[in-house]
């Protein structure tokens, strides 16, 4: 049986997407928010690879990459979820500050401004705890721990 170029192509991707949303359950989100498996998670992946480059000089938590990864958004998330296992502390406090800098927008807090609802930030705490307590310089059993419970609330997002 001969196939044609482009048949071989959209098998190929097929199996590639299939393949990538095995490893990566909450994927689908992202496929269906922004696309970004498609157009950005090479980027991701090369952002989340240059962390630790250029830190600000007065907010070391904060990098080119950093900034960028929060405002691609939850896509991002998967890749500093991977961080946080990392053995570097510098590595992990910047992808908790991705995660953060995400989730903080969701539950309303704006940027340059706080929050705009005096029981706001108490919701977030709640969240941030009922995930774990996700601490970059928390032991690493304690991580991996939260890490896990990160993981199926990111794979909860793309079935609502």
């Amino acid at each position: 049986m001969h196939l044609s170029r482009r048949t071989v192509h959209s098998s190929a991707l097929k199996a590639a997407v299939h393949f990538t949303l095995s490893i990566c359950g909450g994927c689908v989100l992202c496929v269906a928010q922004s696309g970004c498996m498609s157009k950005h998670s090479n980027s991701i992946s090369s952002l989340a690879h240059h962390i630790n480059e250029d830190a600000d000089l007065l907010h070391a938590e904060y990098t080119p990459s950093v900034r960028e990864l929060i405002r691609r958004g939850h896509c991002a998330i998967p890749y500093m979820l991977d961080l946080m296992i990392n053995k570097d502390q510098e590595t992990r406090l910047r992808a908790q500050t991705v995660i953060e800098g995400i989730t903080l927008r969701d539950h309303g807090w704006i940027p340059g401004e706080g929050w705009p609802g005096p029981d706001m930030e108490k919701g977030y705490n709640s969240f941030w705890r009922s995930l774990g307590n996700l601490q970059f310089d928390s032991d690493p059993s304690a991580r991996l721990r939260s890490v896990a419970m990160w993981r199926r609330w990111y794979a909860n997002l793309s079935e609502r």
